[in-house]
Order: C-alpha cells, then structure tokens, then sequence
C-alpha cells in the first residue's frame, strides 16, 4: 500500500503506544508512528502510555503519509493531527515516548520535544530510572531468566 500523499485514516484499535490499526478506504492496516518509540505493555509505563494514547487518538482521523515499512510488516507513517500539528511531537512532548531517529521525519523538532518533557518531568520521566524500549527489548532477548529478572536490571546501571 503506498501513499506518498497524505490520506485521512480513522483508527480503530490501540495495540500500544506507537502501533495502531487504521481503516483507510474500507482496509484495515497497522501502522506504526514514525519518530517515536514508546514502552512496552510489559515495561514499567507500557500500560500507562497505552492508555493515554487511546484517550487522545481513538475514534479520530488523522493524515498519514507512509515513510517505509519496519521489520514486522507495518506501515511506518508519518502522522498529522488535522489541525497541522505532528502526533510524535505532541506524545513526546507529553512524555509518552522516546525520540526514535530510526524513523524520524523531523529529527530536530522531536528531540527537542523529548528534552522538554524531560526538563518538566512529564509522563515516563516522572521515574528518574525509566529504560528506553531498545534497551528493554535487548535485555529481554538475551537473559534467559528475564522473567524474573527485569527489576534487577532497572537498578542496575
């Protein structure tokens, strides 16, 4: 599926912070936002960003235009309230993510963003020790005992 052009989408569901699933001309597909990376339902902060971002974004229509595709086939888009203004930059700015330059489409504005968060301590960096998802997902895979150890790992540093 390619658009270049922005397309109106509606979400439908929230799977978590940064992944939805959209309907665009009677389709439904996945997206995932581009310049952002939020928790895992499993981090600490997963559940809570999750449910922030379905308040926001549910039921809405936005204007997405698709940067590429990630490695787990989902459209990675760039997405635009109606009113002009970026969804990764006003998540992140309300500390419900990281800036993710793998995918960023306005790198200086999102990291900005991120830094203004920080500052005032909104969302996850309320917790002085919250681990990005990279790390997370890294530590997750190569620990066999992860289960039992991902609070180990969060005071470890």
């Amino acid at each position: 599926m390619r658009f270049p052009t922005p397309r109106s989408c509606f979400i439908v569901r929230v799977l978590d912070g940064d992944t939805y699933r959209a309907e665009f001309e009677q389709r439904t597909v996945t997206l995932r936002i581009a310049g952002m990376d939020s928790p895992e339902l499993a981090q600490p902060g997963g559940h809570w960003c999750k449910a922030v971002v379905n308040r926001l974004l549910l039921a809405r229509v936005l204007l997405v235009t698709r940067t590429t595709l990630d490695p787990y086939n989902r459209i990675v888009a760039d997405m635009h309230w109606f009113y002009g203004g970026r969804v990764a930059e006003t998540f992140i700015a309300a500390g419900v993510g990281w800036h993710d330059p793998r995918f960023s489409p306005d790198p200086e504005n999102l990291q900005r963003a991120e830094h203004y968060a920080r500052a005032h301590h909104f969302g996850l960096w309320r917790d002085p020790h919250a681990i990005p998802p990279w790390v997370w997902r890294r530590f997750l895979t190569k620990n066999p005992y992860s289960r039992r150890s991902r609070n180990h790992y969060r005071y470890r540093r």
